[in-house]
């Protein structure tokens, strides 16, 4: 039997709510007390104990790049570009001012599709942009040998959390659906787009994507989504899109093996790429640009993003602070920079010998158990 103290630091009986029965409501025993205590900020749409551990390192990460900023360091240096990312995000005079010409040429770009090919190559440069459409791509260790990686191909392409907002038709799943429509109209007119029916378009394809696409639970069923195929067989999949080229155009010509989450959706994709007039695919195309790209636009463009991504989706009854958002935005694009200063001014070698040693003793606990 594990005894806590009373003066056990990590357990603190405030935090109770001994007036609930846990017979009744075991969650609301255990942690009424602090819930109680703790409202979730405005600016969050939920709050535990790890929000608040990220928001001590977001105060030191503030403190880092801040001083970055102020360093000037040599042309080239980590330090530099960290300082420099972050001035940039913080110019919000020459956000305004640059508008959108941050992205039009990939405006300009999207609006020259001709042709499939034209379709594969956008895909292709987008993802190795970051920018999702379609589906997704990325290397993880390979599920069968953790010692060597492995180039995977995932569902995506769709500007909702998971398949089943397009597909549910209670009340509250419809009106998430044409809060959806109204916004990315509204998105393609604050851009100076022509917004027509660009709601309607891309909900269409969005939700033929969706139709095609596993469930959550499906996609934790490592068999179901473990399909290993080789590169060769690769236009097999999707020989209008032409995806042996798309693997070669990514970098990945040379790989022998991938492997696909969901071996149906890629056959209706490439479907769908016949079927779906091509100013309906340049109106999808310029949706996911704009969704990706939103945080480092205009003011409004921004707003809106949030409005609907943040508040309605999301739960958050305020916008972050803009160093907030920089820094998130940062963390995704220089995440690795930005970590090497961290861990050269807060994780001390003594620190890191320490955590080493409690990984250790975790693992044999862990043997000992097995």
């Amino acid at each position: 039997m594990i005894r806590i103290s009373p003066d056990d630091p990590v357990f603190d009986a405030a935090d109770s709510d001994p007036s609930v029965s846990p017979a009744e409501d075991f969650y609301r025993f255990a942690n009424g007390g602090w819930l109680d205590t703790n409202p979730v900020p405005p600016e969050y749409g939920s709050w535990g104990s790890a929000h608040e551990l990220h928001v001590r390192n977001e105060a030191i990460l503030h403190d880092l790049l801040e001083g970055a900023a102020e360093a000037h360091g040599s042309v080239g240096s980590i330090e530099r570009t960290v300082g420099d990312y972050f001035l940039a995000g913080m110019d919000t005079v020459r956000i305004e001012a640059l508008g959108l010409s941050p992205i039009q040429g990939w405006l300009d770009r999207i609006d020259a599709i001709s042709s499939i090919d034209d379709v594969r190559d956008l895909v292709v440069d987008l993802h190795r942009s970051g920018i999702g459409s379609l589906f997704s791509v990325g290397v993880l260790p390979d599920f069968d040998d953790p010692q060597a990686n492995l180039l995977y191909l995932g569902q995506g392409g769709i500007g909702l959390p998971d398949r089943d907002y397009y597909l549910r038709d209670d009340d509250q799943s419809a009106g998430l659906l044409e809060a959806y429509r109204t916004h990315i109209d509204t998105m393609f007119t604050l851009a100076s787009l022509d917004a027509g029916a660009a709601g309607d378009s891309v909900i269409a394809i969005e939700s033929a994507i969706a139709k095609e696409s596993y469930t959550n639970v499906q996609m934790r069923d490592v068999e179901l989504t473990t399909n290993r195929h080789g590169t060769a067989a690769a236009s097999d999949l999707m020989p209008l899109f032409g995806l042996r080229a798309y693997l070669a155009a990514i970098g990945a010509g040379d790989e022998t093996e991938f492997n696909v989450d969901n071996v149906g959706l890629y056959p209706a994709l490439d479907a769908m790429l016949e079927s779906v007039s091509l100013d309906d695919w340049r109106t999808y195309f310029t949706w996911h640009l704009l969704r990706a790209t939103a945080s480092s636009l205009t003011e409004d463009i921004e707003k809106e993003s949030f409005e609907f991504y943040g508040r309605t989706l999301g739960g958050q009854q305020k916008q972050k602070e803009r160093w907030q958002r920089v820094l998130a935005a940062g963390t995704a694009d220089i995440g690795q920079l930005i970590s090497q200063l961290y861990v050269a001014e807060n994780f001390a070698p003594e620190a890191k010998r320490e955590m080493e040693q409690l990984v250790e003793f975790l693992l044999v606990a862990m043997r000992q158990r097995l």
